[in-house]
């Protein structure tokens, strides 16, 4: 009885120990992802291409990342204007791996990718708001000019810190919503509606003078005929 049991052993042995070094020896990148081969912590090779892969088993492993596009929010942030009045901004940042290794050497996960991310669109948000007066962003002709000027001067700073300390490339960075703190929102009402007023009371002028015309050139085609 034991004589059968230690053949059905290494019967046993015989067919899995093939499986289980393949396993080890073998590995597939998925299309969603990159991968990093490792051999005593130290990378020797990056992998970016969908497929099978070899390794020595038990010495190198692999570490794989989401290759995919990926959307961060940013937590909600207030900063300051050039004339020292607050602004709070929602933004997000739509990002990729293109440097597996670089990646892996600084970041190392998304979270901390995503942290990096957030202090340094945030950093230049700062900057480029503190470049405007409060009054001009809430501008009906100056916000929609200034907002895409803002956001190309944070997708140019930012893309150029992700892709050269974190190997990250950042394909868009954009303002979800420009939001004005309590204490600044009687200013901005204010502000808002005389500029709502002007503007009506700038058409209003026109529709006259328009209509003034009109009287006038009818006024002469009624005195053809009289």
């Amino acid at each position: 009885m034991k004589s059968l049991w230690k053949k059905i052993c290494i019967a046993l042995v015989a067919i899995l120990l093939p499986f289980f070094l393949i396993t080890q020896i073998c590995f597939i990148v998925d299309v969603q992802d990159t991968g990093v081969v490792t051999q005593f912590g130290n990378p020797i090779r990056t992998i970016k291409e969908p497929g099978l892969n070899f390794k020595i088993p038990f010495i190198q492993r692999v570490r794989r990342f989401d290759n995919r596009v990926l959307i961060y929010y940013p937590p909600e942030a207030e900063y300051l204007t050039r004339d020292k009045k607050n602004i709070s901004v929602i933004s997000y940042i739509v990002w990729k791996i293109d440097d597996p290794l670089k990646f892996w050497q600084t970041v190392n996960s998304r979270a901390n990718a995503e942290s990096r991310l957030a202090i340094s669109v945030s950093s230049a948000l700062g900057t480029a708001l503190g470049n405007n007066d409060f009054e001009a962003l809430i501008s009906l002709k100056k916000e929609e000019i200034l907002i895409d000027d803002i956001v190309h001067q944070v997708s140019k700073i930012s893309r150029k810190i992700a892709g050269e300390q974190y190997g990250i490339e950042i394909l868009s960075v954009a303002i979800r919503r420009l939001m004005y703190p309590k204490q600044n929102l009687e200013s901005v009402y204010k502000r808002m509606t005389a500029e709502r007023q002007r503007i009506a009371k700038k058409y209003r002028s026109e529709g006259e003078e328009e209509a003034l015309k009109i009287r006038a050139e009818a006024d002469k085609k009624a005195n053809l005929f009289f």
